[in-house]
């Protein structure tokens, strides 16, 4: 082969490969970042579109909401204020720019954590992801909740991520305890079992039933360990599957004070499963998502929960 054509051949070898490029480069994709720390941008004009972002966050802009082309970015931060007592049932994802009004309401569902059952949408108000408000004290209001996900609507970007619970009340519970209304609402009854200790060959058989609705406290507890079984007071308020619960005195790994949580039920035969959707303290021995099960008895006015540590009895009130 000649030396002319081989230049010839070579050249157009190097402009197909340059136009592959270049090719590659129009179509990249709009997300980036880590995969720590993923984001999704898409422009957005006054005809409105529909963003997809990390993790299937989906924000929906309606027609007439900016009144120019602006380009909305989603992603999820590691950095982000300091929680206090809320508990996240999601990541925490970012909204920008921060600070846009929008002309419209705009509708974002922000998906939650597996086996979440999110309640509750906060919010905190940033200029950057680096600069921000404390979390508003206040949910916010008007959530849609399906599955694990949140629906919500809003006319300004920012911070947003989804809790397991809200409280009763809508946003506060009366004092004195400041970590009332993360979950739940519940009347902590200090009422102290009182508490003997066993083998596990004591253990009672347990007969199943049906925990009539009520608020319950705990009253009696037959333990197989009493150095890791201290007194406690547990109130649980019972409504079909769904329990909310305050536990008070001294927790392991939680100290003193009270610990809210909420739980789903499943009762197959004479055992009992609870699923935590809720904690108030993650320094705790529940944690969201974590399965406790029991084998129980249950009559009009009672229930008892049995398990390798002991029986626990509850009295309706």
């Amino acid at each position: 082969m000649s030396r002319t054509k081989t230049r010839a051949i070579s050249l157009v070898v190097v402009a197909a490969i340059l136009g592959a490029a270049e090719l590659l480069g129009s179509c990249s994709s709009s997300s980036s970042g880590t995969s720590n720390n993923p984001s999704v941008s898409k422009q957005v004009g006054p005809q409105g579109g529909t963003l997809t972002g990390p993790e299937g966050v989906v924000v929906q802009v309606p027609a007439g909401a900016v009144s120019q082309n602006v380009n909305l970015t989603v992603s999820v931060v590691n950095q982000y204020p300091a929680l206090g007592s809320y508990v996240l049932a999601s990541d925490v994802f970012a909204f920008e720019p921060h600070g846009l009004a929008f002309l419209a309401p705009v509708t974002i569902t922000v998906p939650g954590k597996a086996g979440a059952m999110p309640q509750g949408v906060i919010h905190a108000s940033c200029n950057t992801n680096s600069d921000c408000q404390p979390w508003d004290a206040q949910l916010v209001t008007g959530a849609t909740f399906q599955g694990n996900a949140a629906t919500f609507t809003t006319t300004s970007f920012s911070l947003y991520a989804i809790t397991p619970s809200a409280p009763t009340d809508g946003g506060t519970c009366p004092p004195p305890d400041p970590d009332a209304g993360v979950c739940n609402c519940v009347t902590y009854q200090p009422v102290t079992a009182s508490v003997t200790c066993v083998d596990s060959g004591s253990l009672p058989a347990s007969t199943g039933g049906t925990i009539v609705d009520g608020t319950y406290v705990q009253t009696s507890k037959t333990a197989t360990n009493c150095s890791s079984n201290g007194p406690l007071s547990i109130t649980i308020v019972v409504s079909g599957s769904s329990w909310q619960g305050a536990i008070g005195g001294n927790l392991p790994d939680a100290g003193a004070g009270v610990l809210y949580l909420n739980g789903t039920t499943t009762a197959n035969g004479n055992n009992l499963s609870l699923t935590v959707t809720c904690v108030s303290s993650t320094a705790s021995p529940f944690q969201v998502g974590q399965v406790r099960s029991w084998q129980y008895t249950a009559t009009a006015t009672t229930f008892q929960l049995v398990d390798a540590q002991g029986v626990s009895n509850f009295t309706k009130q």
